[in-house]
């Protein structure tokens, strides 16, 4: 079983935890990172783990008691954009411009 892990040195803690009531994170799409430093999580299967984290801050009253954060294994949506036909090739980037999938060169994908 995994140990549970403090994990408010972590970018998405904080950005959640400086969130007003009804706040909303979404994260980028990122690689699932464990350990301290963290590094990039390697499965059993030798894959790594694309994930989008949502999160929002629980308060009491105006005091914030706990942070809730889903982990969205992201893979099946990257598995979503393929090339269309023989000659056809698909891309995907994220807001800064970089490719999360490129069918044309595998080798540039997230």
């Amino acid at each position: 079983t995994e140990q549970l892990q403090n994990k408010a040195d972590q970018a998405y803690f904080m950005n959640t935890a400086s969130l007003p009531k009804g706040g909303l994170y979404i994260s980028p799409l990122e690689l699932r990172r464990e350990g301290t430093p963290p590094t990039v999580y390697i499965q059993a299967d030798g894959s790594v783990m694309p994930l989008i984290r949502y999160a929002t801050p629980i308060y009491f009253g105006n005091r914030l008691t706990g942070i809730v954060i889903i982990d969205f294994l992201a893979q099946r949506v990257l598995d979503l954009v393929h090339p269309n036909g023989e000659d056809g090739f698909a891309y995907l980037f994220n807001t800064e411009g970089y490719y999360l999938v490129n069918t044309r060169i595998p080798t540039q994908t997230f």
